[in-house]
């Protein structure tokens, strides 16, 4: 058996035969994940600050929890809105002297503040414009229980103050990968109108990551290489359940909440209107996870739209698809 031993980015173990590789993957991924992210909508970057961009964005404090409303007084609709992974917060973050968006909250803006209230918690305490990737408590907050943790706290707090006729609940990547329990953590959760879980589906990442090894999409080969030996890795990350060290970008405690999750399971005690939307090209999470959604429960009252040149954060691969992205989820929800 190979000696598979991961680095811990100055927090503890080093193997020297996977140092410089594993630094290649985040630095690839990282890449890939910034680009993709902001071909999705047109303007991503704006010197501004985010509060003079958004003028009428309000930021609503809950004890130790944060979100930011988009207030529509001519509506009783909402939005309520879960992005991925980041160590920043979920509207973007300060570089350079600018501002850059990330994520898919800034599309929901313009695509539809005009019909909707748009309500983003913030991910844990994080605040807008830091980054916490070498924040030592950032680290250790940072897993599967108290993101759902933080993000139910909020929404709750928010719908007890707020009554609206129709509740979206929508989310991406990471996001999208604890939608189910986060609904199912919600106190009010018979006001919600129905999900949206974009590049996720319902299997767990470690199955995703298997599937992922032997894929025929254009995996770059050193991440394939963590793909294949994702066994051994696990053996670090089961022995240091507890390390604020690193594995592609995210520490061990994280991968070790989060990497047997399967939302399918939680997906079983959902009944409401869902609609799953994946790029065939996704690197990060195959579209089989959604299909096998799509396999299992053909009888639930769950609906996908599948793109076949987007990838896991970018649906402007063409004209077309941005286009039938939106025209479709706009059809989903005026239906429900």
């Amino acid at each position: 058996m190979k000696t598979t031993k991961l680095f811990f980015l100055g927090y503890g173990l080093i193997t020297r035969p996977f140092r410089v590789g594993l630094l290649i993957i985040i630095s690839l991924c990282s890449l890939f994940l910034s680009c993709s992210t902001y071909k999705m909508v047109t303007i991503a970057r704006n010197t501004r600050p985010i509060i003079k961009q958004y003028p009428e964005m309000r930021i609503l404090e809950y004890g130790k929890g944060k979100a930011y409303e988009f207030k529509n007084d001519n509506t009783d609709k909402l939005i309520i809105n879960i992005e991925g992974s980041s160590w920043h917060s979920v509207l973007g973050y300060t570089s350079d002297n600018a501002f850059h968006k990330s994520g898919w909250w800034y599309f929901l803006v313009e695509e539809y503040k005009n019909e909707f209230t748009i309500f983003i918690p913030e991910k844990l305490n994080f605040e807008l414009g830091n980054y916490y990737f070498f924040d030592i408590n950032a680290r250790r907050q940072y897993n599967l229980e108290n993101l759902i943790e933080s993000y139910s706290n909020v929404i709750n707090a928010y719908l007890l103050e707020n009554n609206y006729s129709k509740i979206y609940l929508m989310a991406s990547s990471e996001g999208a990968c604890i939608l189910p329990r986060l609904y199912k953590k919600l106190e009010q959760k018979d006001t919600i109108t129905g999900l949206v879980s974009i590049s996720f589906g319902g299997l767990s990442m470690y199955e995703q990551i298997k599937i992922l090894a032997d894929s025929e999409l254009n995996v770059p080969d050193l991440l394939r290489s963590v793909y294949q030996n994702i066994d051994d890795y696990m053996v670090e990350i089961n022995r240091y359940p507890n390390s604020i060290g690193d594995f592609i970008g995210f520490p061990f405690s994280y991968w070790k909440s989060m990497i047997n999750y399967r939302p399918i399971e939680d997906y079983s005690e959902i009944n409401i209107p869902v609609l799953f939307v994946h790029g065939e090209l996704d690197i990060n999470t195959p579209v089989n996870s959604t299909r096998y959604i799509q396999n299992y429960f053909p009888h639930k009252p769950f609906e996908y739209l599948f793109f076949a040149d987007a990838d896991h954060h970018s649906f402007r691969s063409s004209l077309r698809t941005i286009n039938e992205l939106r025209n479709k989820t706009r059809q989903w929800i005026n239906k429900h």
